[in-house]
């Protein structure tokens, strides 16, 4: 029996049928596999991450009870109380080198990023780092001979000699205000700056100060109208004073990262003035 080309053709593909049906399966099968086996590792990552973020905020409570990067009488080296420092600031401040606090911040926040990116070695290298720079800096702190009582002095000194910011006759640097602390004349700890918040003309209309830690990662932030701070004396310029009690925090407005759109509501605005109209006095109690 003669097979015509065309047969042939019909009885080669007939046959490879099945093993081209077996090898599409085995590819899906595989895919399959790798896609089960990819998101297996994603979350395994995310999950040790977690370890890592959970550790961030624990070490960022820490150093915000601390008062971590504050000067004291000697500069920048500190007796307990206002944290592990180092040095002396220059006349003009630190133009183009981070504070201690920026340096910390610079940190901490890096591992935050990381961690919230599921990326457990890097984040635990980078807050291993920033242990490593509180203890080097708790050496040098141990090294002063300032007592506690000298530091509240001249601290005290320091928020009551504070400027209002309004009446500055020299620019101050946007690094200079984000990280800054936030305290009453009482020096009670009322926060850090977290970010600004610029009105259409560009200048500052409000800074949003976090509670919680030295970062305040995670937590709603408490809009403090810009023209209500006061900031110490040159050559630090690290701390920003606000007349207002410590409670009054409690019952502030706040506002969260997915409702910054508030930030430009009219409404929000009044709701802002009107609670700080009423809880800002001259003596700050």
């Amino acid at each position: 029996m003669r097979i015509t080309p065309f047969a042939a053709s019909v009885l080669a593909l007939t046959f490879a049928l099945p093993s081209l049906a077996e090898a599409q399966q085995n590819q899906v099968k595989q895919n399959q596999g790798q896609a089960q086996q990819s998101q297996a590792q994603q979350a395994g990552q995310s999950q040790v991450a977690q370890k890592c973020l959970d550790a961030v905020r624990a070490f960022d409570d820490e150093i915000g009870r601390t008062g971590y990067g504050l000067a004291g009488p000697n500069g920048y080296f500190t007796a307990p109380g206002y944290g592990y420092t180092w040095g002396t600031a220059p006349a003009n401040g630190y133009p183009g080198i981070a504070t201690p606090r920026g340096e910390m911040r610079t940190l901490v926040r890096a591992a935050y990023v990381l961690g919230m990116n599921g990326d457990q070695k890097t984040c635990q290298t980078v807050l291993d780092s920033a242990k490593s720079l509180r203890q080097q800096r708790g050496e040098q702190m141990r090294a002063d001979n300032t007592s506690a009582n000298d530091t509240s002095a001249w601290r005290n000194k320091q928020l009551a000699s504070a400027v209002p910011v309004n009446s500055l006759k020299s620019n101050v640097r946007l690094d200079q205000i984000t990280g800054a602390d936030v305290r009453n004349r009482q020096d009670e700890d009322l926060g850090d700056i977290e970010d600004v918040v610029l009105n259409k003309q560009g200048q500052i209309e409000y800074v949003l100060i976090s509670r919680g830690g030295f970062l305040g990662i995670g937590d709603k932030l408490v809009p403090v109208r810009w023209d209500d701070l006061s900031v110490t004396p040159s050559p630090f310029r690290d701390t920003f004073v606000l007349n207002a009690p410590e409670s009054a925090f409690n019952n502030a407005p706040t506002v969260g990262e997915d409702e910054m759109n508030q930030l430009a509501s009219a409404d929000w605005g009044r709701k802002v003035d009107q609670f700080w109209n009423q809880h800002i006095s001259d003596s700050g109690q």
